[in-house]
């Protein structure tokens, strides 16, 4: 039998999104929460067709606005901002009980205020590794 390239497949694994459990930065260790449960971020993986359309949005986003202005670079804050949306269009859902004290339940808009507050940047570059190892979303 020949080898059947499919096999090397790495988006589709990717479609289904996987937990992340939160590792907190100061220990590395995993949080949990009062009732046992771990602190978990589920996302997709950086091949799969949300996060590469996110990415090419981006990439036509750059190009438009280089050609309108003429300008060929980036800030350090615009390129902040659009790994943020990616991080954004990857989150699915998470166990994230409270933040300041308040409610809050997963939502695109709740994913939007985490991936943009600066206090949690180590938390988003875990999220950035994890969804770019196939081996959390594939099954051993």
């Amino acid at each position: 039998m020949t080898f059947d390239f499919s096999l090397l497949d790495t988006k589709t694994p990717m479609e289904k999104p996987a937990r992340m459990t939160v590792v907190d930065p100061k220990t590395q260790m995993p949080v949990t929460l009062e009732d046992g449960q771990p602190l978990y971020i589920e996302l997709l993986g950086s091949d799969s067709e949300a996060v590469r359309s996110q990415e090419h949005a981006i990439q036509d986003d750059r190009m438009e606005k280089n050609r309108r202005t003429g300008r060929t670079f980036l800030t350090s804050r615009e390129v902040d901002a659009e790994q943020n949306e990616i991080l954004v269009v990857a989150t699915r859902g998470w166990n994230i009980p409270s933040m300041d004290g308040q409610p809050f339940p997963y939502s695109p808009e709740n994913a939007r205020r985490l991936w943009n507050d600066p206090r949690f940047q180590r938390v988003a570059q875990q999220a950035r590794i994890f969804m770019g190892t196939l081996s959390n979303f594939v099954k051993a």
